[in-house]
């Protein structure tokens, strides 16, 4: 419970820390569209991922083509971390240490997004990263538990018992070793 304390407490008290999201308002003809584009254009011109890039900040263009470097920066961030994952859970033999480097990675990956675009998650969107999170985490558990073996053996067996390619030469013993 400590390790699962600290792996989940640090990165949500560093997020926090963070600038809120700003939002846009509901009709972009609204004088407060203008306020948003400059409130958005000022937190972009601090970016360090934008930084050298010579873009202007102040009109929605700018904004749009500055969102693009930032949204290709994330979609490196969630290759490398879906990589990670794979690789980490495909070496463990262990469905709760696949499980902790599950919420480690995918955790880490939500403090990156957030560090990117310079802004943390709303309440309600932390609540659900952090159910999709658990939820892959319980996936990811439950995975390592189930034998196929005792699931698959019966389907085959029926399937197969009374269909024609049962009398064909060898398909019993390719069911045999499939059934193992």
């Amino acid at each position: 419970m400590a390790v699962f304390g600290v792996i989940v407490l640090i990165p949500l008290t560093m997020i926090a820390r963070m600038p809120t999201a700003i939002r846009p308002p509901v009709d972009v003809q609204s004088p407060d569209y203008q306020v948003f584009l400059r409130q958005l254009g000022g937190r972009l011109e601090k970016n360090p991922h934008l930084a050298g890039t010579a873009m202007q900040l102040s009109d929605r263009t700018g904004i749009e083509a500055a969102l693009k470097i930032l949204d290709a920066h994330v979609d490196e961030i969630i290759k490398k971390t879906a990589a990670t994952i794979f690789v980490s859970t495909a070496i463990s033999q262990n469905g709760t240490l696949d499980a902790l480097m599950v919420l480690a990675a995918q955790t880490r990956m939500i403090w990156q997004i957030a560090r990117v675009y310079s802004q943390r998650p709303s309440g309600g969107e932390m609540i659900r990263l952090y159910s999709n999170v658990g939820a892959t985490l319980f996936v990811a558990s439950e995975i390592e538990d189930l034998d196929l073996n005792e699931q698959v053996e019966p389907v085959i067996k029926t399937v197969m018992s009374g269909s024609v390619a049962s009398l064909l030469p060898g398909v019993n013993s390719v069911l045999y070793f499939v059934a193992l």
